[in-house]
């Protein structure tokens, strides 16, 4: 599982007393991983934006 900042897992906890039902995150940076993972990371969302009708963001 990866890490996430502190300062970031403070904010999720915040949101998760506040009965905020989901919380999500964006990576900045994807340091440390293959080519290949960043292709296949890469693929996965442009087929979710495709599923989900959505465009790029």
């Amino acid at each position: 599982m990866a890490q996430a900042a502190v300062g970031t897992q403070k904010c999720w906890v915040a949101a998760w007393r506040r009965d905020y039902d989901v919380v999500y995150a964006r990576r900045v940076a994807r340091e440390g991983e293959s080519r290949l993972k960043r292709w296949t990371a890469a693929a996965f969302y442009r087929t979710l934006r495709w599923l989900t009708g959505r465009g790029r963001r």
